[in-house]
């Protein structure tokens, strides 16, 4: 029973920090590639620094209005960011970090893609449905 509580738990956090945890792992991946290169030529390599400049690169490259609004939230704290990734912490473990500090970070979501006939909304969160139903203009009461 509690192996089935814990999987609970970590299927209930799975969406938490989405889109936090797309941009650092976006940045990680980039930061392991520049790494992996700087030692093959054997040059001198300031791992907070090129973290820190790949977070402006990946924020400046963003798309989305989700992607921006973190990335709004990121670059204030680049330092702090630099700091876990450059001892080699997962982006995963960075956001959850950041959230203690900056909640808001964690706040922004990604949109819920609705496709007309093949959405399943017993599976939505109440406040997406509640956002469905405020983009639809029908009232939500209780």
């Amino acid at each position: 029973a509690a192996l089935v509580a814990a999987i609970g738990l970590y299927e209930a956090r799975a969406g938490d920090c989405e889109v936090c945890n797309k941009i650092l792992g976006e940045v990680e991946k980039q930061f392991k590639s520049k790494e992996k290169l700087a030692k093959s030529n054997k040059e001198k390599f300031d791992k907070m620094a090129v973290i820190e400049n790949l977070v402006d690169e990946v924020c400046n490259a963003a798309k989305s209005q989700t992607d921006k609004k973190v990335c709004y939230y990121l670059k204030p704290i680049k330092r702090k960011v630099s700091t876990p990734m450059s001892s080699y912490a997962p982006a995963d473990r960075v956001c959850k970090k950041l959230k203690k500090e900056s909640p808001e970070l964690c706040a922004v979501r990604e949109a819920v893609k609705i496709e007309k006939g093949k959405t399943d909304y017993n599976g939505l969160k109440i406040r997406d449905l509640k956002k469905i139903l405020m983009d639809r203009g029908v009232q939500c009461q209780n």
